[in-house]
């Protein structure tokens, strides 16, 4: 069971449609062709998502975050310890997949919201969109682990088609490229590639740029 963190399950509590609202197998950082359709429909006056509908009692989710996540004892026996290499960035979502690739599921309880005590630094109220939360928001460290984890789980987790992936991949860049020249962002671009770069060469741990 998972409790409702409105600023973390953004788009479930705009009113997103569920089909759109969680992440596809395959896709790179959370965009995925097939739902680009809606995201440039969710932008027009007509198509925006509306709030005011009731949101279901339960969502299942393919993984989570670590607040207000609640199971049994025994389901955190058997899936272990979070991954240390992952240095706290992208770690709850590599653990809590390990939950449901097990087989078991996880049921997001909209009433059950939970108040954070503070922010995560690359939530969607901080930003416009994915590209300008990773190229404006946060510090170089952040960004860097956040980005080579990121990238190592989509590659060698989270893909099930390798062409698929692959052709998500080439757009996501070719959009990130797009609003970092829009931004600025020349050097956060280039930290954002050598942390992907490192993810799907699964060069993980900690990286002696980026002190913890």
């Amino acid at each position: 069971m998972l409790g409702f963190r409105p600023s973390h399950q953004a788009d479930i509590a705009a009113g997103v449609p569920l089909r759109y609202a969680v992440q596809r197998r395959s896709s790179f950082f959370g965009f995925h062709m097939a739902q680009l359709p809606y995201k440039i429909w969710r932008r027009l006056p007509w198509g925006q998502p509306q709030a005011s509908q009731p949101m279901p009692e339960m969502v299942q989710l393919p993984f989570a975050t670590y607040g207000g996540l609640l199971a049994h004892r025994s389901l955190y026996r058997k899936i272990g310890l979070p991954l240390d290499a992952l240095k706290l960035y992208a770690d709850d979502t590599e653990y809590t997949w390990r939950i449901t690739d097990g087989g078991a599921k996880i049921f997001l309880v909209t009433g059950a919201p939970l108040d954070d005590l503070e922010d995560s630094w690359n939530i969607k109220a901080r930003s416009r969109n994915v590209y300008e939360s990773y190229l404006l928001g946060g510090s170089d460290l952040r960004a860097f682990y956040a980005a080579r984890n990121q990238a190592w789980f989509d590659k060698h987790v989270w893909a099930r088609s390798t062409l698929s992936y692959r052709f998500n991949r080439l757009v996501f860049f070719c959009l990130l490229r797009l609003y970092a020249w829009r931004c600025d962002a020349g050097p956060r671009l280039r930290l954002l590639n050598n942390a992907i770069r490192d993810g799907e060469a699964r060069v993980l741990s900690l990286h002696k740029a980026y002190p913890l």
